[in-house]
């Protein structure tokens, strides 16, 4: 007699591989957004300090008639 092979599904390997596609999937897009979260923090901060640095100095302050 010949034993018949079990499917992906009746064996149970498809939903662990669906389950490593999800948590990759998740991974992926947790790290790309962190990315740009750091990114944009980076460069907020490269900006506020060339407008600090740029930004143009008063005498006397403001004049006020």
């Amino acid at each position: 007699m010949t034993k018949s092979t079990e499917t992906l599904t009746q064996s149970g390997l498809l939903a662990v591989l669906l389950q490593r596609q999800r948590y990759r999937v998740i991974q992926l897009a947790w790290r790309r957004a962190q990315r740009k979260r750091v990114g944009a923090a980076f460069w907020n901060t490269l900006i506020w300090a060339r407008r600090r640095l740029t930004a143009p100095e008063l005498v006397n302050g403001p004049r006020h008639t």
